[in-house]
């Protein structure tokens, strides 16, 4: 494995590829934006710079424009219209971390996830994505109509995303 000297070093080597590979989806993809995509890819890049492994593969961007291309593609499967369940289910959580009762660590994340928002609607993000519940029945217990359930989990996930692309430029600001 590498060190901590030499994972930064490779990100810092690998950045503009990293921006070559997100201009290149941009030409396939109009839902997002450059900056959108260029933020996945970087994010893409730091996971394979994490998990990279040179005496297994010493082609390092090889190794990576998979992984980079793998996190923009999940970037616009979770900004991507679908079914209204299918885009609140993908909206806060990647597939990798969705929560489930019974797995408690995930559960963790989650609430991690969701601690800075205001009560109610960490509430209403339990119901619907730790147990499951439907908008109606979460709108039984919080006493709120289905469409502002509707409106609130939205919210939250315009919400989150938004500090989730802060704390990434925050990243890449403290790197470049």
């Amino acid at each position: 494995m590498l060190t901590a000297t030499d994972r930064d070093s490779l990100i810092n080597n690998n950045l503009q590829f990293a921006k070559t590979l997100a201009r290149i989806k941009r030409k396939s993809c109009k839902i997002a934006s450059l900056e959108e995509l260029e933020a996945a890819a970087y994010f893409g890049l730091v996971q394979a710079a994490k998990s990279f492994d040179p005496a297994k593969s010493p082609d390092f961007r090889g190794f990576a424009s998979r992984r980079i291309f793998g996190a923009m593609s999940d970037y616009l499967i979770e900004i991507s219209p679908g079914t209204k369940s299918k885009r609140m289910k993908s909206s806060l959580l990647p597939d990798s971390l969705e929560a489930r009762p019974e797995a408690s660590g995930k559960t963790e994340v989650f609430e991690v996830i969701i601690a800075p928002l205001p009560q109610r609607t960490q509430v209403i993000l339990r119901r619907a994505f730790i147990h499951e519940d439907t908008l109606t029945q979460i709108s039984e217990v919080v006493g709120l109509h289905e469409s502002r359930i509707s409106q609130i989990i939205t919210e939250a996930r315009n919400t989150l995303r938004g500090i989730w692309f802060d704390r990434q430029h925050k990243l890449w600001d403290t790197i470049a």
